[in-house]
């Protein structure tokens, strides 16, 4: 009896110590994680003002807007936009050594695949969006401001989605390599065919209404020259 008290006395004691080794070392995990995050908030802020003081001392912004393309990004900026993903980038990478030192296998391995996909997939498909985005809305502002193009806004349009639409399909496997563009390629080859249908129907028929009085007054005049003959 003693004996069974004293067995189960000392794995009492030893659940509870190995309990508290547990929680000291998983304190000390959360709180070297939580240092090691801090500190890469920091130097990201850091680097982040550094950043914006660079594309402010080359009036980047100031030189998007002399060239009307300021909304092209929908209300984002390319300041905006690369701060961020430098946000991004140095909380992973933080996050990442904080994993490596405290031997948590899941975070470095979540770290590791976030930090290949903001560099391989990430950064080139923002960028893809950005130039296309930005062309597009340069491009569609020349046309719209050209008094000798005829529907001058409605091509702008046209140009201004194709080009985007362009951009999209390229920038999509980057961001989201698992995703089918295929639906996209088709739904947008349906919508052209749709707008040149319409557009020939439409001018058809606008043709054939202009010529309906012209074809009138000829026939009218000829009416009258067969009547003087007769």
């Amino acid at each position: 009896m003693v004996e069974t008290v004293e067995l189960l006395t000392q794995r009492v004691i030893g659940g509870l110590g190995d309990a508290a080794v547990n929680f000291v070392v998983g304190a000390a995990t959360l709180i070297v994680t939580i240092v090691v995050l801090g500190i890469g908030y920091v130097i990201g802020n850091l680097i982040v003002k550094v950043w914006e003081h660079f594309l402010k001392t080359i009036k980047l912004e100031e030189e998007i807007k002399k060239q009307n393309l300021h909304n092209a990004l929908l209300g984002m900026s390319i300041t905006s936009v690369s701060s961020a993903i430098i946000k991004i980038s140095v909380m992973v990478l933080a996050l990442g050594v904080a994993a490596n030192i405290a031997q948590i296998p899941f975070l470095m391995e979540f770290s590791k695949a976030a930090l290949t996909y903001i560099s391989l997939g990430l950064v080139p498909g923002a960028v893809v969006l950005i130039i296309t985005m930005m062309a597009a809305e340069f491009i569609t502002n020349k046309i719209k401001a050209s008094k000798d193009v005829a529907f001058a806004n409605l091509i702008g349009v046209v140009v201004e989605v194709f080009i985007v639409y362009n951009g999209v399909v390229i920038a999509i496997p980057q961001l989201l390599p698992s995703a089918d563009v295929s639906l996209l390629k088709s739904t947008f080859n349906l919508a052209v065919t749709a707008v040149v249908i319409s557009l020939g129907l439409g001018g058809a028929i606008a043709i054939g209404w202009g010529l309906k009085d012209a074809v009138g007054e000829i026939a009218d005049r000829k009416m009258k020259d067969f009547e003087k003959l007769v």
